[in-house]
Order: structure tokens, then C-alpha cells, then sequence
């Protein structure tokens, strides 16, 4: 029996030459998919990782789904690199990636030299302003603010992309914020506003923006400004933070029936599940400025039963603690409060004033307690003659 020839061998020299041409092209093709695949999965897992802290309630802690997000980020991009070696195209996208991404993670000193790294070997990469504005963040971790601030105007005076010269300004902005000069951080933000940026980053700004007035007692601008949030497209803390502030800034101007309408709105949203306890925690508190104390109270203790980990059930029994000292005199209530605010979340802002006034207290009552004993003991002696000389047959 004759054996069937291979059709490589089968073909022709033209043909040949042919077919090993189109089977280097298929390679090379397939070559450019996977890598192309693997840079997009990577910015797919940046992506997904910065959405996950933009849903989350505690913004000062980073979730651990964003986290796994990130840290799927870097081992896509040093594969990408490793594979195709730093020279390749996307070498650049890759590193910056690593970059953002380890900054996300707060390893800030592997950011930093990254980003050095990035700045040293790719000095004509179009990235470069976009490696300044991430590099000029990183100085602020360091407190480096001089250094920061002359990255943020490189970023502004040479970057073609306006969204980058928009971060350069919102970042600009917010450390005017931070410090407390709000007229600086109202000029920055509104320059950031002057680009051309998508809905999402847009409304971010206006926040800021509201939030600058808020904090300075101008609330009729402030109440403007976070309404115009809402004609954009606010990531879920963003709009969560809105209303809760545009909430305080209505009572504040005593316009409480909107305040409360607006709050017990978001109550019915889903999406704000896990900020529940605040949204309460605020509506208590309007009840409380319009001397409602027993509403107030109603709903700081449901909110305090509810044992959620969150801000608002530690703001709820700071208040009630308040309520119960101040009110009503009531030092053991006061003390209980005051001792479960930590407990309800560690990192609430008035922590450190809950736990000493916790402590304070506990030493009032024994003092209180002991000077009781003492009037009572003095009274007897002085009133009480059988106590008198029952004394003095023990002694």
C-alpha cells in the first residue's frame, strides 16, 4: 500500500514559499491577539478595580475586590513586559498601568520608582503628562507639596489630552481644599470644569465645587452647585455624598421638609443599601435641629440596634451620648453610647472624643458615687443615733 505524500511536501516551490509566508503572517497575527488580549485585560481589571472603590461605602479603606482588581492589573502588565520585552509597543501602557495600580494598593514607593523608571526610559512617550500628573500625586503622599505642585503645572501647561490637564487642576484644587483656602480651590476646580471631560468626571467636579461653598456657609451656592451633580453622571458615592450633603445644606437654610424628603427618597434606593445607617443618622439629625428629640432619638437607637459597621450607626450613638449627658443627665446611658461608638466603627471622626468622654465619665460616676456614699455616711452620724453608737460599741 502506498502511503499518502505530506501536502507541505506535496506543494510546489511558489506555493511553498507561499504558504510559509501566510503561516508567518497567521503567527505574527495571533502573536499581536494574545498580546493585545493581555493589555486589555489588564485595563479591564483597572477598570473594574476603580469601580469597585467608587461603589464603596468606607472610601477610606480600599475593598478587597478592588483590591484583587489591581493587583491582577500589575501581574498582567509584568507578564506583558516580560513576554514581549520593554521595548514593544505597549511597553509604556503596561508601566503606567503598574503604576496607578500600585498607587490604588498604597505601595507608593514602588509606584514612585516605576513612574521614574517610566519618566527615564520612555521620555517621548505620549504618556509622559499623564506619568507627571501620577508622579505629582505621589510627591502629595510624600508631603512634598513644592515638588507635587510644579508636576501639576507641567501637566497643565503641556498636556494635549484636557482630561489630564483637568486631574492636574481638580489635584491642585483639592490641596487648596485640604488647607482651607477655598477661593483658590473654587478657581482651580472651575478650570478643571473649562475641559473637556466625560459626565462621570464632570460631576466629581461640581461636587467638589458644592463642597467648597458648603464648608464656607455659602449654602444657596452650595445647594446650586450639588444640584447640577445630578444633570451628569455621578458614580454611586458620588451621588450618595451629594445628597447627604445637599440634605444638611436645605436644613441648614431650615427648608427640613425637603431635607427629609430627599433623605427618605434615598431610603427606597437599592443602590444606596450600604449607606443606610447614615441617610437615618442625617434624618435624626434634622429631627433634632427642629427640637424633635423624641423622633431623633427613635432613630439613632434603631439605627444603633441595627449593629451595622458603618459611620452613621457610630454618628447615631455619638448623638444619642450627647443627648443623654447634655439633655437629660443621664451619665450611665451617656457612658453606654459614648463606649459603643468605637465599636460601631473604629474610624469614625470623633472616635477619640467618644472614648474620653467614655472614660471621663466612668470616672465622674465613681466619684459621684463615692461622694454619695461619704453624704450619707456624714448624715447618719449626724441624725442617726443608733448608728452613732453602734460605732462606738464596735470601736
Amino acid at each position: 500500500m502506498k502511503l499518502s505524500t505530506p501536502f507541505s511536501t506535496a506543494l510546489t516551490g511558489p506555493a511553498k514559499n507561499k504558504l510559509a509566508v501566510l503561516l508567518a503572517l497567521l503567527l505574527i497575527f495571533m502573536s499581536g491577539c494574545a498580546y493585545y488580549n493581555t493589555l486589555f485585560n489588564a485595563k479591564q481589571s483597572s477598570k473594574d478595580g476603580l469601580k469597585a472603590i467608587r461603589q464603596a461605602a468606607d472610601q477610606e479603606r480600599l475593598p478587597n475586590t478592588a483590591k484583587r482588581h489591581f493587583e491582577t492589573t500589575i501581574e498582567k502588565c509584568w507578564k506583558l513586559i516580560e513576554l514581549y520585552t520593554d521595548k514593544s509597543k505597549y511597553a509604556d501602557d503596561a508601566l503606567l498601568y503598574i503604576v496607578k495600580s500600585e498607587f490604588h494598593l498604597g505601595k507608593y514607593a514602588q509606584a514612585k520608582l516605576h513612574a521614574e523608571q517610566f519618566m527615564k526610559k520612555y521620555p517621548e512617550s505620549e504618556l509622559i503628562p499623564e506619568v507627571h500628573l501620577w508622579y505629582g500625586k505621589l510627591l502629595l503622599q510624600e508631603h512634598d507639596i513644592d515638588e507635587a505642585n510644579k508636576y501639576f503645572i507641567r501637566v497643565i501647561t503641556n498636556a494635549k489630552d484636557g482630561r489630564i490637564r483637568s486631574q492636574a487642576n481638580l489635584e491642585l484644587g483639592l490641596y487648596a481644599f485640604e488647607n482651607e483656602d477655598y477661593q483658590k480651590a473654587i478657581d482651580y476646580l472651575r478650570k478643571a470644569l473649562k475641559e473637556k471631560v466625560d459626565d462621570e468626571y464632570k460631576a466629581r467636579l461640581h461636587y467638589y465645587l458644592a463642597e467648597s461653598y458648603y464648608i464656607q456657609k455659602s449654602y444657596k451656592e452650595a445647594i446650586k452647585r450639588y444640584r447640577n451633580v445630578d444633570d451628569y453622571s455621578p458614580t454611586v458615592d458620588i451621588e450618595y455624598k451629594t445628597n447627604i450633603h445637599l440634605a444638611r445644606a436645605l436644613a441648614a437654610l431650615e427648608k427640613y421638609d425637603d431635607a427629609e424628603k430627599l433623605l427618605r427618597k434615598m431610603l427606597t434606593a437599592p443602590r444606596f443599601k450600604e449607606f443606610v445607617p447614615v441617610i437615618k443618622a442625617t434624618i435624626g439629625e434634622i429631627y433634632q435641629k427642629q427640637g424633635q428629640l423624641d423622633e431623633a432619638m427613635y432613630i439613632y437607637r434603631e439605627v444603633v440596634r441595627s449593629r451595622q459597621k458603618s459611620p452613621g450607626s457610630a454618628l447615631a450613638a455619638f448623638n444619642l451620648a450627647k443627648i443623654y449627658e447634655n439633655r437629660f443627665n443621664n451619665l450611665d446611658s451617656a457612658v453606654t453610647y459614648y463606649g459603643e461608638v468605637s465599636k460601631l466603627y473604629s474610624k469614625f471622626d470623633s472616635v477619640d472624643v467618644a472614648k474620653s468622654k467614655n472614660r471621663f465619665l466612668n470616672e465622674f460616676k465613681t466619684i459621684r458615687e463615692q461622694i454619695r456614699y461619704e453624704e450619707r455616711l456624714v448624715d447618719r452620724l449626724k441624725n442617726d443615733s443608733f448608728f452613732r453608737d453602734s460605732l462606738y460599741t464596735a470601736q
